[in-house]
């Protein structure tokens, strides 16, 4: 009984009358814009949700520096036994270099460091005229052989002093220009070589640095230059998955647009039927109105032969009036 008054209610309702073709097309519209809806709360869900974020775990800095003074031979200019980094430099007053090569590692947590370091010297010669500085010869020395190291703590550093002597290599680029026959530039390049490897509770890093030292030999006076400090800072990351920032935006969005979808669809399916279709004499008048609306008139009495018909309204009797002139 009550399922005969339900449908009894809903037949109660009053519906908008739809155009037949344009109902279809928007319910067909408002299913796939549900489906589609569900097929994004389904791919956020399982393939959006979370996001790769990298953690530093273990942070630490490498640094290798080459620091120099100039000690000078007995002169009548100088006052002082040596000068300091960055002055220019008489050739023929310059006793030795002594030069401090330093290395440090200091990691965030204690760690086992390990590793190995060379200081190797290199005198090149090329023609003074050829910009590109082209190397013609060169010789190397070997300032400090291979030498290991380690060490069990945060902080670990190693230090070398060597002394440049730069008489024996003017001595022996004049060597070379007596069997060359020929006055070559010359360059003089120290390079700390160190390469690292420290093992910590989050994992093994390795490193190598080579900070370089170089000045030009020949001339009457020189300047100290090269890439004196090289300094690294690093560290170990572990990748974390975390939930997106955008997906609880994302969830949100697709379930207020399928559950408008929804109430769209419901809508249609309830609340609206096809219209009726127009009949060929319907549309026929339907057209005539379209086009000659303007002109009607409607009258409140049988069209006759008469002269005098009842109309409506005065602007009805004026349109006839401008009609009959």
């Amino acid at each position: 009984m009550k399922k005969n008054e339900d449908v009894t209610e809903l037949k109660k309702i009053k519906r908008l009358g739809l155009n037949k073709n344009l109902r279809i097309c928007l319910i067909i519209f408002s299913i796939l814009a549900f489906l589609i809806g569900i097929y994004l709360i389904y791919i956020t869900q399982n393939y959006q949700k979370y996001i790769d974020q990298k953690y530093k775990v273990f942070s630490y800095n490498n640094k290798a520096n080459i620091n120099y003074e100039v000690f000078l031979s007995p002169n009548s200019i100088y006052s002082q036994r040596s000068l300091k980094e960055g002055n220019v430099y008489i050739t023929n007053l310059v006793d030795y270099i002594n030069t401090t090569f330093r290395y440090e590692f200091n990691g965030e947590r204690p760690g086992k460091v390990k590793g190995k370091y060379s200081l190797i010297g290199t005198l090149e010669g090329f023609l003074p005229a050829d910009e590109a500085k082209k190397v013609i010869w060169k010789k190397e020395y070997i300032l400090k052989s291979e030498t290991q190291f380690k060490g069990e703590d945060k902080n670990f550093f190693i230090e070398i002093k060597i002394p440049v002597n730069i008489k024996n290599y003017l001595a022996f680029a004049e060597e070379a220009n007596k069997a060359a026959a020929i006055n070559f530039a010359t360059r003089f390049t120290a390079v700390m070589n160190v390469s690292t490897e420290a093992e910590t509770d989050k994992g093994t890093i390795k490193e190598s640095l080579a900070p370089t030292m170089e000045f030009p030999l020949g001339g009457k006076t020189f300047e100290i230059v090269g890439k004196l400090v090289e300094d690294k800072e690093g560290s170990i990351e572990e990748t974390k998955q975390i939930i997106s920032p955008s997906y609880n935006t994302k969830i949100i969005v697709y379930s207020i647009s399928l559950g408008l979808f929804i109430i769209i669809l419901l809508f249609l399916i309830i609340f609206t039927i096809p219209s009726a279709e127009q009949s060929p004499l319907e549309k026929k008048v339907k057209k005539i109105f379209k086009e000659h609306g303007k002109r009607m008139v409607a009258v409140n009495s049988e069209i006759s032969s008469k002269a005098i018909m009842e109309v409506q309204t005065i602007d009805d009797l004026v349109r006839i009036a401008d009609d009959i002139g």
